[in-house]
């Protein structure tokens, strides 16, 4: 009797297993469904040994064939020069702080330039052994997306600055043929010269104030004054 009892306990402790081991698997197969689809791939890197692991969206967001090997010195050849230092001293912080957050830019294998964003944790043993785990993503566009707002911005900021001078030419001029056709209700000629001028300036500033008017040339920067 006893020997069927831990028979029967051993299947259900290996069909418990294996249960507990599918559903890790379907959870792992989600998780880097989920991260495919995002373009983020994931990598880890173990302090004690120096050894670095790329997973295969991570090799082909920096351009790595499968089986190229990877280390720290290697993958310090794909951060852009003036990214460097900042990211080293971001990994610094994470092995004090256990969190790990960074955009920077890489130069990939064929040359091209591109923005990613990495994120990661710190996994530390009992024994001091320390691991850092972390996903990395493509944020080429959104950074695209980012600058271009940016000079828009400055663009409409100049165009105001731009605009504000040419609003102020025309008023001296206005203001002084005022003054002459105030002074000059009997000279004919110099009303109509006065009067020549002071359209000549109503006809700028109405201009003007319809090319403010125009946003959308401003954005697209084919506005010129």
């Amino acid at each position: 009797a006893g020997g069927r009892r831990m028979l029967v306990t051993n299947a259900i402790d290996v069909t418990e297993r294996r249960r507990l081991d599918q559903v890790l698997a379907d959870k792992e197969a989600r998780m880097r469904l989920a991260m495919d689809a995002a373009s983020y791939g994931d990598w880890e890197w173990d302090r004690t040994t120096g050894a670095m692991t790329w997973g295969a969206q991570t090799r082909r967001l920096f351009g790595v064939a499968a089986d190229e090997s990877i280390g720290p010195e290697v993958f310090r050849r794909f951060i852009h020069p003036d990214d460097l230092e900042r990211r080293e001293r971001a990994i610094e912080r994470a092995w004090a702080s256990g969190v790990f957050a960074n955009e920077y830019r890489i130069v990939r294998a064929d040359g091209e330039v591109r923005w990613v964003s990495s994120r990661g944790r710190v996994l530390r043993t009992a024994d001091g052994h320390e691991r850092l785990l972390g996903v990395v993503g493509d944020i080429t566009e959104q950074k695209r997306a980012v600058e271009a707002l940016e000079r828009a911005d400055r663009r409409k900021d100049e165009f105001l600055a731009t605009l504000a001078h040419e609003l102020r030419n025309p008023l001296a001029p206005l203001r002084n043929s005022l003054a002459i056709v105030q002074r000059s209700r009997d000279d004919a000629d110099l009303f109509e010269r006065a009067s020549a001028v002071m359209e000549r300036q109503l006809g700028h500033l109405v201009r003007l104030i319809d090319d403010l008017l125009d946003v959308s040339r401003i954005s697209l920067d084919k506005l010129t004054l």
